[in-house]
């Protein structure tokens, strides 16, 4: 049987003398139907064409009831729908018996759409426009220009294939809505036997067990969950920023968004520390805020390869600190892992930081010690209290306790004060207090010694009575004591004498020590005068003179 156009056997314009009849049956399951014209009939209820096999929908030979409903039936062969079938303002009802599929790159216009076949329904040859949608498939893939609800149409109750489903819709305003379940047997054990996707929102009207998929996953993408209504249907995973084109980061069922949501991270509350001539801060999590999470989302800083610093060395209150390095960390919902968002900034700055200054006590200052020099005047230094490369001066005044040599001698300290560049990066503790410091005695020049005259005593010693010091405090008492020797015990002027021994006498000999112990001089030994007594003369025979003998 052929229909349509001005060839077939029932022509176009036969088919207009049945307009507004209440049911119109072109063919049977018994004989091949083939399309060899535009068809267009517009009837009460519904017009109904069907063969053992359809054939020829394809080009110009388009079918249309332009009013009422349209059932497209073949008992064997499937359907091949590759021209326009409309039934704009009713029920469109596709059957394949044979379950030999249904596909083809017509654009199918309906009201309602019922699509029955056990083989694979592939309707994703064009961007069909339907607005309700019912199926029992082996397997489905749609997509629609405009919104469109899973329902129920001509005896069949939402979405029920053997194997998968892939349905979405495009355009500005296309939401998907689930008015009754979406189901798949998943037969060949896909990774995803659902696929739901929404140009706009997605609306469950079901419930929990609005989408089944059994031995895989289900995915519905639409816009933003803040418009969705899940209905209870409880997911593994989120994604933002996710087409059906994206790869998937979760695991196991998930709602994937296009809204690409975007964080912002800030600073909050004080950090603080002592002074340590460095820009270094620590940061806690606590320092940070992140804004922008949506739908009831958690998600956390990374701060592992974080970097804070101040945005100078110096003491300070409301000081700016700058956190650099930042990364998200992941993201929860409750238990569902979530994904996609994005940190718009990877660093941020605050004014919450607080350097207070390094405190100085007395004990950490240093007195100077000193060799004796006859006052009790202590020099005042730093010591190791401020971090090298400071500038920082210490004015004040440190006294001995008293003039004299001595080991850890206590020195009074008082008036100290601070200055230069980085003094009020410090604060002293005190302005007095005490400290210790060694007087150390100095070392006098021994110079020449004065060595006394003497008559000759047959001996060599020599009587030192001075030794000539160099270096002696101004009003000092400091003598001198030390053993001499004559280079030879016999008379003679000028004679050298070896001086040693020299060592310190007085009140203050124990502030000095001698640079040597040993010195010389020069003092002369006169002879000594001997007393001329009897003498012993010989006896002797008359000679005619008068020398005599002396014998002693």
């Amino acid at each position: 049987l052929t229909v349509g156009g001005a060839a077939g056997a029932i022509q176009q314009a036969s088919l207009a003398r049945f307009n507004n009849v209440s049911n119109l049956v072109i063919g049977n399951t018994a004989r091949d139907l083939s399309v060899v014209g535009a068809v267009s009939v517009g009837v009460g209820n519904q017009v109904t064409l069907q063969g053992q096999t359809v054939n020829g929908i394809t080009g110009s030979n388009t079918l249309t009831a332009t009013t009422g409903s349209m059932k497209l039936e073949a008992a064997q062969g499937g359907l091949s729908l590759n021209a326009a079938v409309s039934a704009s303002a009713g029920t469109l009802s596709l059957i394949d018996g044979a379950g030999s599929g249904i596909g083809g790159s017509g654009t199918l216009t309906a009201s309602q759409l019922a699509v029955r076949t056990t083989g694979t329904a592939d309707l994703d040859g064009s961007t069909h426009q339907v607005g309700t949608l019912a199926a029992d498939v082996g397997s489905l893939t749609f997509r629609n220009g405009r919104a469109l609800i899973v329902g129920s149409v001509d005896g069949l109750t939402g979405v029920v294939a053997a194997d998968t489903v892939d349905v979405r819709t495009s355009g500005a305003t296309s939401d998907l809505t689930l008015a009754q379940r979406v189901s798949a047997g998943n037969a060949g054990n896909a990774a995803v036997g659902i696929l739901l996707a929404s140009s706009r929102n997605f609306v469950n009207n079901v419930g929990s067990n609005a989408v089944q998929s059994v031995n895989g996953d289900w995915r519905v993408y639409s816009t933003s969950p803040l418009a969705d209504t899940r209905g209870g249907l409880s997911p593994d995973f989120k994604q933002y920023n996710a087409t059906t084109a994206s790869t998937v980061l979760g695991s196991g069922n998930g709602f994937l968004y296009s809204v690409a949501p975007s964080l912002t991270a800030g600073l909050t509350g004080v950090t603080s520390k002592t002074y340590d001539a460095s820009t270094v801060a620590n940061l806690l999590a606590g320092n940070f805020t992140l804004s922008g999470a949506i739908d009831g989302d958690t998600v956390g800083l990374n701060l592992s390869g974080m970097s804070a610093s101040y945005d100078n060395k110096n003491v300070g209150t409301g000081k700016t600190v700058t956190a650099a390095g930042l990364a998200l960390a992941g993201a929860t919902q409750g238990g569902v892992a979530v994904y996609g968002y994005q940190l718009a900034n990877t660093s941020t700055s605050g004014a919450i930081g607080t350097i207070t200054p390094r405190s100085i006590a007395v004990s950490d200052l240093a007195a100077a010690s000193k060799v004796y020099d006859g006052n009790t005047t202590a020099s005042l230094g730093l010591g190791n209290a401020v971090i090298s490369g400071d500038a920082v001066s210490l004015a004040g005044t440190g006294q001995f306790d008293t003039k004299n040599v001595g080991t850890a001698k206590n020195v009074t300290v008082s008036g100290l004060s601070l200055s230069g560049a980085d003094a009020s990066n410090y604060q002293l503790a005190a302005t007095s207090g005490s400290l210790s410091a060694d007087i150390t005695p100095k070392s006098l020049t021994v110079g020449g010694a004065t060595v006394s005259d003497k008559v000759y005593d047959g001996g060599t010693v020599a009587t030192v009575s001075a030794v000539a010091l160099s270096g002696v405090v101004s009003g000092d008492s400091v003598g001198t004591s030390a053993t001499g020797a004559f280079d030879t015990k016999n008379a003679g002027t000028g004679k050298t004498v070896t001086v040693s021994g020299v060592s310190l006498t007085g009140g203050d000999a124990g502030n000095y020590t001698v640079s040597s112990t040993t010195t010389s001089g020069t003092a002369s030994i006169t002879p000594k005068s001997l007393t001329v007594g009897t003498a012993t003369v010989s006896d002797k025979v008359y000679d005619g003179g008068t020398v005599a003998t002396v014998s002693a």
